[in-house]
């Protein structure tokens, strides 16, 4: 990800998009955008950061790009996907999407973090497809993350934040839309299928020439076996959008808990060079225990890479 040095809009490599983030401080919406320093931070006065209630999104993507927009509802089990909470402004050569219900901020014993688990979701999912099938999703949101003493005065700090999520290339077999990931770590495109009940990406693959997957169904599968020794755990998918400071589910052969949740706050070990944690899938985890999280799920804790 590429900051305008002392600018409002961040340029993503990923589908030449441009992003930019309007503050909501106490209730009232920012009619500027707000400037955005390394890696996307933003750039808040102490006392704002304190007082902020929320963030509104906005992407500008070029009009021919092949380019679906979309927020994913993950208060809905099937976390079906929608533009309710979308405005598109369109010109000749680009498209301004803004957010009209915003990103919410909560605080609870001094920690901070965006909401994820709602109908309008701390982030936005981007999907591009190719004429010849690959299809990348890539998400784009506000997370909160400890300062590590790179901002003075402050203890944490908010970011626009760029992830890619998965690719696959599409086949079609039998009639079916089916997906093959083009790296072991991006999961099985089966979770993520339920982006071809939308009507713009329908509309996507009716000028789209898919090839013919002709191996076995069973080829298209990414099973995950935990590791027999107790007290290591092999993680099923992570995202930094997820709970306070990132989350994932992890399999683990405690029969008691054979899936459990892994918390940015509980893993031990150093985050990537960009400040954020990431435990994509496959990656084997060492855990001194199990404790609670929220009333009805589990997680590990002290967490490191094995």
């Amino acid at each position: 990800m590429e900051i305008l040095q002392d600018g409002t809009t961040a340029l993503f490599t990923q589908c030449e998009i441009g992003a930019f983030v309007l503050p909501i401080i106490q209730g009232k919406a920012r009619e500027n955008p707000i400037n955005l320093m390394a890696n996307g931070v933003l750039n808040l006065s102490f006392q704002e950061s304190k007082e902020v209630t929320g963030f509104r999104l906005g992407l500008i993507v070029p009009t021919a790009a092949r380019i679906v927009i979309a927020q994913r509802n993950l208060l809905d089990l099937q976390g079906s996907y929608h533009n309710a909470a979308l405005q598109v402004l369109k010109e000749e050569e680009w498209q301004t999407w803004i957010m009209l219900d915003h990103i919410r901020v909560y605080r609870r014993n001094g920690i901070s973090w965006t909401e994820w688990k709602a109908t309008v979701p701390n982030r936005v999912d981007i999907w591009s497809l190719t004429t010849e099938g690959l299809v990348r999703l890539v998400q784009y949101g506000i997370i909160v993350r400890d300062n590590d003493n790179k901002i003075p005065s402050q203890d944490f700090y908010f970011r626009l934040h760029e992830e890619v999520r998965g690719e696959w290339q599409l086949y079609d077999f039998q009639g079916e839309t089916v997906g093959k990931p083009t790296n072991p770590s991006w999961g099985n495109f089966d979770v993520r299928r339920i982006i071809l009940d939308n009507q713009d990406f329908q509309d996507l693959l009716t000028k789209t020439s898919l090839p013919t997957w002709i191996e076995s169904e069973e080829e298209l599968r990414n099973p995950l076996e935990p590791p027999k020794e107790p007290g290591l755990g092999i993680m099923d998918w992570w995202s930094p959008f997820t709970g306070r400071r990132g989350q994932g589910p992890c399999l683990t052969s405690n029969g008691s808990y054979p899936s459990v949740w892994v918390c940015g706050e509980d893993f031990q070990g150093e985050p990537d060079p960009d400040g954020i944690v990431r435990l994509s899938r496959g990656t084997v985890v060492r855990y001194k225990n199990i404790g609670t999280l929220g009333e009805r799920d589990y997680k590990l804790l002290e967490v490191r890479r094995a």
